[in-house]
């Protein structure tokens, strides 16, 4: 971890229609966060406050109303949708509380997906090798030609999170990832994702409602009322 400013938000506004009202319902008030490159923090807070949002905002799959989202220093605020689907591509991986891996495909199919829609840097031999190397990396390199349905709940997630990783994103977004998982595999992917963020140096964010989860994080925030605490 550096003390360069990977993610900040400022003064970040989001309401949503309420479907039987003509009233907007605040979810994100006045919010501001610094995330340092390296970091790894958990969010937590309850039902419905505007975790997954605030994720989304940050990740580009949603836009705030008003407020600034700067990553690695570029102002995304405004970026239109081509730009930011370029960002998602290259610099920001997801992972999220169901797997949403291909059951057609296998694993190591599953991990290299991301990798054929846009023009990296790495050659196929160089992205394909690395998809092994972080197989590898999670106890994983025996199952490379097993499908989705033939792996374990935590096995599937693990995939997930690999996939996510494979195209060297700057920033790994995670919604719920334990959330689906019994108490030894949430305890592992809790883990793995501590240890890939420090092998990758890669810039953490989860939201939780596990406290086991966000405990092995550098830094724990609480979402209320719209605003981080």
């Amino acid at each position: 971890m550096n003390n360069e400013i990977a993610i900040r938000l400022t003064n970040i506004n989001k309401s949503y229609n309420m479907p039987s009202s003509d009233k907007n319902r605040p979810v994100l008030q006045d919010l501001s966060l610094e995330v340092k490159a390296g970091e790894s923090v958990a969010i937590t807070g309850p039902s419905g406050c505007g975790k997954s949002t605030l994720l989304n905002i940050i990740g580009t799959l949603d836009k705030a109303d008003s407020g600034i989202v700067e990553l690695n220093g570029r102002n995304i605020s405004r970026l239109n949708d081509s730009k930011c689907a370029t960002i998602r591509s290259n610099e920001v991986g997801f992972v999220f509380q169901l797997h949403h891996l291909l059951p057609q495909c296998t694993v190591l199919e599953n991990v290299l997906l991301p990798t054929l829609p846009i023009a990296t840097a790495n050659s196929p031999e160089a992205s394909h090798k690395r998809a092994l190397q972080l197989l590898e990396q999670v106890g994983l390199a025996d199952h490379t030609n097993h499908h989705p349905g033939q792996l374990s709940g935590g096995e599937r997630q693990r995939v997930a999170v690999i996939r996510a990783l494979i195209n060297k994103p700057s920033i790994l977004l995670a919604d719920e990832p334990t959330g689906a998982l019994d108490r030894l595999a949430a305890e592992q992917l809790a883990s793995l994702l501590v240890e890939l963020n420090q092998s990758e140096g890669t810039t953490l964010i989860t939201v939780t409602h596990s406290s086991t989860l966000a405990a092995h994080m550098n830094r724990q925030l609480i979402l209320e009322d719209g605003k981080l605490f």
